[in-house]
């Protein structure tokens, strides 16, 4: 009796398993396709931004935006799940006023083959508009309420007189020009605030509670960092040096003379330090700052004289660090803003900690650097005993924190006519769009 009702039950299940299959299957399959399609809308919203982002570099041509977007693709394509190719189309809009991105993905049906339907198949579609390009020579990211972002003493002077200077910090004293200090821009804008007795150095009178603006360079993917080239590298003589990874980081000392072929030079770990009165040339060339200890020194006697590569991944970009988190400074309720731009020491060439991140131009003989500084962890404090990057066709920077101390004139210059190396035309107070 047991054992008939068993097999009873075991036909049935047997004859209903595949009817379920036949009525469920479907359902698996649509419920696939719909999650599918979600995550490559998503996949396609984002590459459609870093593409329109990348837009705002002046000469970037469409087949570096399309790069852009298809290295997007590439780095997120495991979140559709089955390893199916993606088809990609990427196309930059006349007068690159924006970028449409359509990806589609074609995969084996789990089910319903059964009906004759052997393939799923799911497309997404989105469009960025590119809207106002308002330039940008200086932009700190800071954005606490304790610290300027922008920062000068002792006599120090920065000249902007074509572009903007921003300070995302919001701090009572946003953008602090202090001892003597003076600050020429065609706009200077403070997400935070000025001090009334703070505010003679700074011309034209700053707009205070700005919006913040967002990271123009966040999208750039950090290039691969290859395997060491060279390990601790120290170069007392004149030579010249070729790209790759510099594990432990490099050393130019004495008088030496270094030329650098062109390409992306990584400092892997290590800092790039210029002494003594060595000399340091470079067209064409990028250095790719990552991992612990990639910082820059160029000392007072040195000749700093570098251009950005026109093409490439970091094509328009001198310096580019790592964007491994945001470095909080030490905070100190009781020390002012005033006392801590007054205050500020000196760091040592060699810096282990990482809040104590700080890239370092001392060096008067720095006259020419064509690019744009990206420091986004970091300070720059130049302290030069004259003028900085006033032989460039073009500076712009983009750095945490932007510190003038002991009487140098940094020169930012937009004469981007004047050389063919790309400019990030740093959107503020436009905007990107995204369509659908």
């Amino acid at each position: 009796m047991w054992s008939d009702t068993c097999g009873r039950v075991g036909k049935l299940f047997s004859l209903t398993v595949p009817l379920m299959l036949v009525a469920g299957g479907p359902v698996v399959d649509f419920s696939e396709q719909v999650w599918v399609n979600s995550k490559l809308q998503a996949i396609a919203d984002g590459a459609a931004l870093a593409g329109a982002r990348e837009i705002s570099m002046s000469k970037s041509d469409p087949a570096h935006i399309q790069k852009i977007v298809l290295d997007y693709v590439n780095a997120r394509k495991q979140d559709t799940g089955s390893m199916a190719p993606l088809d990609v189309q990427a196309n930059v809009a006349p007068g690159s006023s924006g970028v449409t991105v359509v990806i589609s993905k074609e995969w084996n049906s789990s089910f319903s083959h059964i009906f004759g339907i052997n393939k799923s198949s799911a497309r997404a579609l989105a469009t960025a508009h590119v809207v106002g390009n308002t330039k940008v020579c200086a932009l700190s990211l800071m954005d606490n309420e304790d610290m300027p972002g922008v920062q000068l003493a002792d006599s120090a002077k920065l000249s902007a007189t074509d572009c903007g200077v921003y300070s995302n910090s919001k701090s009572a004293n946003s953008v602090l020009a202090a001892q003597s200090a003076k600050l020429e821009a065609h706009l200077i804008c403070a997400a935070g605030g000025t001090s009334k007795g703070l505010t003679a150095g700074l011309s034209p009178v700053p707009m205070t509670d700005c919006k913040q603006v967002r990271d123009p360079l966040a999208h750039r993917a950090a290039p691969a960092v290859g395997r060491c080239m060279e390990v601790d590298m120290v170069v007392g003589k004149s030579t010249v040096l070729f790209p790759g990874t510099y594990c432990g980081g490099l050393t130019i000392k004495q008088n030496a003379w270094v030329g650098l072929q062109p390409g992306v030079y990584v400092m892997k770990d290590g800092p790039l330090l210029v002494e003594d009165e060595a000399e340091l040339s470079g067209q064409n060339v990028s250095f790719h700052l990552d991992g612990e200890n990639a910082v820059f020194d160029f000392s007072k006697g040195t000749k700093i004289n570098l251009s950005a590569p026109q093409a490439g991944p970091l094509a328009g970009l001198l310096f580019y660090e790592t964007p491994a988190g945001r470095v909080e400074e030490e905070r100190n309720p009781v020390q002012s803003s005033l006392l801590a731009v007054l205050n500020i020491q000196s760091s040592q060439k060699h810096r282990g900690r990482q809040a104590d991140r700080l890239h370092r131009i001392s060096s008067s003989g720095a006259r020419k650097l064509v690019g744009t500084f990206y420091l986004p962890n970091s300070s720059l404090q130049i302290d030069a005993e004259g003028p900085v990057a006033d032989k460039s066709a073009y500076t712009a920077i983009v750095v945490r924190n932007l510190k003038l101390l002991k009487g140098p004139h940094l020169v930012l210059n937009t004469n981007y006519g004047a050389t063919n190396v790309p400019v990030p035309r740093l959107i503020a107070g436009g905007d990107i769009r995204l369509s659908r």
